[in-house]
């Protein structure tokens, strides 16, 4: 379904309205975006798998890829790169442990100690260490850790060469600014069509309108979770609210 007949839908469910188009386009905008904006609500078509992420030696900071939304594995991060045939993962720590000079050394499936005292995970395996006296803005090595910022992402330590990381994310889908057929309109064109009739309902005061289009949500949104938990089931990753 394109963007215009998406907003067709919605003029037929304002009692058969043909004008108000500027207002519907906005409408599917704005509840994109408000979609969008949930983490806890992200759908699979925005996933981007396997991307790469290019670093450089000496250079700690990266801007996040366009549209970033969030990582597929929010709490532990899913960073990683290949060693030979394995892949090497990262620690995702917050700004200041990082900062402080605190990353993990993981060398073959296990965390060697350094300096000062072992940080440890949840199960009480080591997973940090501090480096003594060395500031984090003079070691360079393999990366080992990774923070997180509102547009750029920090590796820990500075690269020692050129690495080439690899993960999974949530990103934004393209904007309804002209009449394209994006992802939402491909895979669940009346989740946004609910929500932009409700919205347009409620600026009409039209009150049949209102409950037409609350019909047309609670719908969509059933099918959409029913794909998601389908999916799941037929082997593949639940990312509705993130790993189980």
């Amino acid at each position: 379904m394109t963007r215009n007949e998406a907003v067709a839908e919605l003029q037929l469910g304002l009692a058969f309205r043909s004008d108000r188009t500027t207002e519907c386009i906005n409408a599917l905008q704005q509840v994109q975006k408000l979609r969008e904006g949930g983490r806890n609500s992200l759908p699979w078509f925005l996933l981007q798998e396997d991307q790469t992420l290019a670093v450089t030696a000496g250079t700690r900071e990266y801007s996040l890829p366009t549209g970033f939304l969030g990582e597929t594995e929010e709490r532990d991060g899913n960073l990683r790169y290949l060693v030979g045939a394995h892949y090497r993962w990262l620690d995702k720590l917050d700004y200041r442990a990082a900062e402080q000079g605190l990353f993990g050394l993981h060398n073959g499936g296990a965390f060697s100690i350094v300096n000062g005292n072992a940080i440890l995970d949840e199960s009480g395996n080591v997973i940090l260490d501090e480096i003594g006296a060395s500031s984090p803005a003079t070691v360079a090595g393999a990366p080992q850790a990774y923070v997180l910022r509102k547009t750029t992402i920090r590796i820990y330590p500075k690269p020692d060469v050129d690495y080439t990381l690899i993960w999974s994310y949530f990103a934004a889908d393209t904007t309804l600014t002209t009449d394209v057929e994006n992802q939402w309109l491909k895979f669940a064109p009346w989740a946004l069509i609910g929500d932009a009739g409700l919205k347009m309902a409620a600026l009409t005061r039209d009150a049949g309108a209102q409950q037409y289009f609350l019909g047309v949500k609670q719908r969509a949104d059933a099918e959409l979770m029913g794909e998601i938990v389908e999916r799941e089931l037929r082997g593949g990753h639940i990312y509705m609210g993130g790993r189980l």
